[in-house]
C-alpha cells in the first residue's frame, strides 16, 4: 500500500459498536461531530475505507461503516437470507450511539441501494440522500411498463443475456445479481427454495423487447 494511505488509515483508526443482537459493527469517523454528519456506505466486496480520502473533508462529520460480512463487522449466520430492510436497525443504533439526530447519507453501488433504503426508512432524520451508481427497483408496482423499458438500454440487456442460462439461472450468477437481487426483493423462500429462478431470459426479453 502507498505509505500515505497507510498513514491515513492509522490516523482515522477503527471503532466497534456492539449491536443489541450481539453482533458488532465496524466503522470510523472523521471530523467535528458539530458539523453536518454524512453516513457513507461502501460497495459490495469493499469496506469502510472506500470512503477514506487523502485529506479530511472540511466541514463534514464523516461516518463510514463496514456492512455485515465486510471488514470487521460480524458476518451473517450461515444460510441466513437477509433483505435490505432487515438490517436498518443497525444504522439507527449507530446514529443513536454517535448522538446524530440528522444525517446526510451516500453510498456507491450496493452502498447506494442501502443509502436509498436508509433515506426511505428514516424519513425526516435524513437531510439528503446521494446514491452513486446505485441500482433501482423498476419492478416496483408503481413503475409502469414504459418506465421499466427505459430502466436499461437494449444494448446492455442484450450483452447481459449473452451470459446465457448460467448467468441468468445459476446460483450467484452475474445475471441474477444485476437483473434479480438488485431489482426486486427475494421471492418467498417456500415458493423458490433454490432461489435459482428469480428471472429467466424469456421474461427479460419480453419486457425489454430485445
Amino acid at each position: 500500500y502507498e505509505p500515505a494511505y497507510v498513514a491515513r488509515r492509522k490516523q482515522v483508526g477503527e471503532k466497534i459498536l456492539k449491536l443489541k443482537d450481539g453482533r458488532q459493527l465496524s466503522y470510523f469517523t472523521e471530523g467535528d461531530p458539530a458539523d453536518p454528519a454524512v453516513l457513507c456506505l461502501h460497495s459490495l466486496g469493499l469496506c469502510k475505507y472506500q470512503w477514506l480520502f487523502p485529506k479530511p473533508v472540511p466541514g463534514v462529520f464523516l461516518i463510514a461503516v463496514d456492512r455485515q460480512g465486510h471488514g470487521n463487522s460480524s458476518p451473517y449466520p450461515p444460510g441466513l437470507v437477509r433483505q435490505f430492510r432487515d438490517d436498518l436497525h443497525e444504522f439507527v443504533e449507530l446514529l443513536d450511539a454517535l448522538h446524530v439526530d440528522k444525517v446526510h447519507v451516500t453510498g456507491c453501488s450496493m452502498g447506494g441501494c442501502w443509502a436509498i433504503m436508509v433515506a426511505a426508512a428514516l424519513g425526516e432524520r435524513v437531510s439528503a440522500c446521494a446514491p452513486l451508481c446505485a441500482l433501482s427497483d423498476p419492478w416496483n408496482p408503481s413503475v409502469t411498463t414504459a418506465e421499466q423499458r427505459k430502466s436499461l438500454c437494449p444494448q446492455g440487456v442484450t450483452a447481459l443475456l449473452s451470459l446465457g442460462d448460467f448467468g441468468c439461472n445459476c446460483k450467484g450468477g452475474l445475471m441474477r445479481w444485476i437483473m434479480g437481487m438488485s431489482f426486486k426483493s427475494y421471492p418467498d423462500k417456500s415458493k423458490d427454495p433454490g432461489f435459482e429462478s428469480i428471472y429467466n431470459t424469456e421474461r427479460v426479453r419480453a419486457i425489454y423487447k430485445v
